[in-house]
């Protein structure tokens, strides 16, 4: 047990280094909703990798596992005390395939050619939405 728990640490450890580094360049490019995604990242630990990225740069953030073999990106979203992260994901249902949450959190599913404008979507809506 102890072996998986540090395994699993390293493995939350390595993502957040990675999401923390497109954090920057996405906050430096101007976006107030994170959505960062990636190939080859562990889905059952992106709830955490998005909790850690709030903790440090408070802004919603969604993390997405790319999955190139079955064309979608699917992961965890958290938010901030201001967004209901629910709202912002109804306002782009169009975009995603499925998703289910409430004010603080989310898990969704959407066709990778569609991660794109769901960033493009989720800061213009953050931006007619909220006092940046």
């Amino acid at each position: 047990v102890e072996h998986f728990n540090v395994e699993r640490k390293d493995i939350v450890q390595t993502i957040v280094d990675e999401a923390m580094v497109m954090a920057e360049d996405a906050i430096q490019a101007g976006e107030h909703f994170l959505v960062l995604a990636k190939e080859d990242w562990h889905e059952g630990v992106l709830g955490i990798v998005a909790s850690r990225i709030v903790e440090t740069f408070h802004l919603p953030t969604m993390v997405l596992n790319i999955d190139h073999e079955q064309q979608h990106a699917k992961g965890s979203s958290r938010s901030i005390t201001q967004v209901s992260m629910f709202e912002a994901l109804s306002s782009q249902q169009t975009l995603i395939s499925k998703f289910g949450g409430h004010h603080m959190a989310a898990g969704l599913t959407l066709p990778i050619d569609q991660v794109s404008a769901l960033r493009e979507g989720l800061n213009d809506w953050m931006r007619t939405h909220i006092d940046t």
